[in-house]
């Protein structure tokens, strides 16, 4: 069976924004249990040390084929790594962003924009942050929507971010934490400790 319309709108616009990726995987699912509704592929496009910046880029195409419960809107997920992508197991960093873009579906719950997963796992390449940030775009004329026969699909970009960065965030409500990692000049891509791999 070949992708349906919205997904081929994800990955339309996915390589229209961002070119050709470099390498990609795909990931089918196991059949999930009769009463939910999973995504059956998640494919992870990849792009190479993104404008000479050592910046890998990962991002999911499929999540966005389900709907998610308690929300109106669908989600796809980018991943950014300042490394470069010769000194970075692809396929393990792919494999992450696919069982996470499963993680609303098998938890019966919704994604969005400033919301956090506190047990992702191992974050690769980020060994001293525990828990990842649901970011919108970096910029103001970066992406993080689009629409599809009316149907709202959110990007989210997955931030690593530590116990300390999320204590700050439960203290002073969830979006002061955009503030607090901008003034403190947090580098989104590289985990905290300088040198950690």
């Amino acid at each position: 069976m070949g992708a349906s319309p919205i997904i081929r709108h994800v990955y339309e616009e996915t390589i229209e924004r961002f070119g050709e990726p470099d390498q990609s995987y795909a990931f089918y699912d196991p059949p999930p249990p009769p009463e939910s509704n999973w995504p059956e592929r998640i494919d992870v496009l990849i792009w190479f040390d993104e404008q000479d910046l050592a910046i890998t880029s990962f991002a999911t195409v499929g999540m966005a084929d389900k709907p998610m419960v308690g929300c109106d809107h669908r989600a796809e997920l980018h991943f950014a790594v300042r490394r470069t992508a010769s000194t970075m197991d692809l396929n393990k960093v792919s494999a992450f962003c696919a069982n996470l873009a499963l993680y609303p579906f098998m938890n019966k719950t919704s994604l969005d924009w400033a919301h956090t997963i506190t047990q992702p796992g191992s974050i690769p390449y980020f060994p001293s942050c525990d828990a990842l940030l649901m970011y919108p775009a970096f910029t103001d004329e970066g992406w993080d929507k689009t629409t599809f026969d009316s149907q709202n699909i959110h990007i989210l970009n997955l931030v690593p971010v530590t116990f300390e960065e999320l204590a700050y965030r439960s203290k002073h409500g969830p979006f002061s934490i955009f503030d607090y990692l901008a003034e403190n000049e947090v580098d989104l891509f590289t985990d905290r400790n300088v040198g950690a791999s």
